[in-house]
């Protein structure tokens, strides 16, 4: 069962009864009962594009908590949780096996075949430039069904995370710097590495949960090929 999260009309919304623990467990209980009698098996239950959740905390903690009940009991389905949002990822982090999938970047490949058939670009210059911008990251490309508007959003949403991040400010701009420019050189850094560049650990921490870096494994990356040729283009580097 795939379930996209989709942001509901107000009006439905007010008819709905508040959402609660006990009503999700309950749905999904009933879901996996009747999957159960039919397949003599649990269903996989995935829950995609939960990034729309981000501004409702309750939302979120709801699903923690039904993904911390579904890892024990045979009574409630398998869950996967979707999601491109590397910050809203670490509100499941602690999950052990409902932890999100992180739908990253496409590959240049796909990017472009996304750029042609999705969204109708066929000029090779325009695509190029796009694929430039917004890397393969999906929420980037969307932007390019008005490509006009496209290159300021992208700009001004990594420019806002920069600032959220604390990497704009006049004490933490040189370890900026010095840490992007070791990546652009190596593509990851250990996190010791990227932390003595950094200054802090929770600098590094802040940059990460700001879209600006990721970590993979046991290594700093840059969060995507969008950030990355933001920082040249602006010449952060």
């Amino acid at each position: 069962l795939h379930i996209p999260v989709k942001q509901g009309e107000p009006a439905a919304d007010k008819m709905r009864p508040p959402p609660s623990l006990e009503l999700a467990v309950d749905v999904l209980k009933h879901l996996t009962a009747s999957f159960h009698r039919e397949n003599k098996e649990r269903p996989i239950v995935i829950i995609d594009q939960v990034n729309f959740l981000e501004n409702t905390p309750q939302a979120i903690h709801i699903l923690r908590a039904v993904g911390e009940n579904a890892s024990n009991y045979q009574t409630l389905p398998r869950l996967v949780y979707v999601t491109s949002d590397h910050l809203l990822n670490n509100h499941f982090a602690s999950l052990v096996r409902s932890r999100p999938f992180m739908v990253h970047e496409m590959s240049e490949e796909n990017a472009i075949t996304y750029l042609k058939e999705k969204l109708k670009i066929q000029n090779e210059e325009k695509i190029s430039e796009a694929y430039n911008r917004a890397g393969g990251v999906p929420a980037y490309l969307d932007m390019y069904v008005n490509p006009a508007a496209a290159p300021s959003l992208i700009d001004g949403t990594i420019a806002g995370y920069l600032s959220k991040s604390g990497a704009t400010d006049f004490a933490l701009l040189p370890g900026f710097r010095a840490l992007a420019k070791e990546l652009m050189q190596k593509d990851q850094l250990t996190d010791s590495e990227a932390q003595q560049l950094a200054g802090s650990k929770d600098f590094l921490m802040a940059l990460q949960q700001h879209n600006i870096l990721m970590k993979e494994q046991d290594y700093i990356k840059f969060h995507d090929s969008a950030v990355r040729n933001y920082l040249v283009r602006k010449r952060y580097l």
